[in-house]
């Protein structure tokens, strides 16, 4: 899987992770479902060994006790994910398709909040 951010994307700026094994869309369902647990709890997925980076973007996914999107660091491209427990077991839901073996290109947005969209998808392009 990977992790790349498009600042010119037709949907506008966009965090993008795709791949196309569904055990690494497993693996990352599992990982937010444990971000979820706890308000405060923090994941820095561009260190998730299953997750290769383009251009060194970071995204760190955090449990807030609200909403309140993707936010830019000051880093050239580091982000930081803001959602509530709620809303990360959402977003690990909407990743379930991911998780089982199909044919063709997929995406789903991610974010429901402010910000960038967070895509996942089975291409790079969708």
């Amino acid at each position: 899987m990977q992790l790349e951010f498009l600042a010119d994307a037709s949907e506008g700026p966009t965090l993008l992770l795709y791949g196309t094994h569904p055990d690494e869309a497993t693996k990352l369902q599992k990982a937010l479902r444990q971000l979820s647990e706890w308000t405060g709890r923090k994941l820095a997925l561009h260190e998730l060994p299953y997750i290769e980076t383009v251009n060194q973007c970071e995204l760190l996914a955090v449990c807030a006790s609200r909403d309140i999107g993707v936010r830019k660091q000051e880093e050239i491209l580091s982000f930081e994910w803001l959602l509530s427990p709620s809303s990360w077991s959402k977003v690990e839901r909407l990743l379930e398709p991911f998780c089982l073996p199909m044919s063709g290109t997929r995406f789903q947005f991610l974010n429901p909040a402010f910000g960038p969209e967070v895509l996942y998808s089975t291409q790079r392009r969708c």
